[in-house]
């Protein structure tokens, strides 16, 4: 337990939009630009999506060890109950169609990837960032949707939460 808390304690410091909620020692994504308050259920989410983070790619994988980005946002969703389909392009179907300019923490963001439709996943976390498998990095990581890779091929958001 100390071994894990050190561990979130020193992410922490390397996110300064992060804090760690001492009671369950889990550490809790709070984006820097939302006035709202995020509910249990993102919360849950985002710290579901937190434990991946690291995971090694691999593609069409279905493991907590090796993911690809479907399989990342399938295990990170089915957590909290949610069974979403395995690939992107099905996942895309679900959910409520979000504007770019309304996305918020927990919302799927779906890219045009591979010269498919959508090929691509991954959850917004807030102030412009995703968490996704890479598969240029090979791992689950943080990156910008404001990349021109990500601009370019963002196709649509759709929200599966409604509170």
């Amino acid at each position: 337990m100390k071994f894990l808390f050190i561990l979130f304690f020193g992410i922490t410091i390397l996110f300064s939009d992060t804090t760690v909620d001492e009671e369950s020692m889990f550490l809790v994504y709070q984006p820097k630009t939302s006035s709202k308050e995020l509910s249990p259920q993102v919360k849950s989410l985002l710290e579901n999506a937190f434990d991946m983070k690291g995971a090694k790619y691999g593609f069409g994988a279905s493991s907590n060890v090796l993911t690809d980005c479907s399989n990342f946002t399938r295990k990170t969703y089915e957590n909290l109950g949610f069974l979403l389909p395995r690939s992107a392009q099905e996942q895309s179907q679900l959910g409520t169609k979000i504007d770019k300019e309304n996305i918020q923490a927990g919302d799927l963001l779906f890219f045009k990837t591979r010269g498919v439709a959508i090929g691509h996943v991954g959850i917004y976390i807030g102030d412009g960032k995703m968490i996704h498998a890479s598969y240029k990095l090979k791992k689950v990581v943080v990156d910008s949707i404001d990349k021109a890779y990500y601009v370019t091929r963002f196709v649509t958001a759709k929200r599966l939460f409604l509170d």
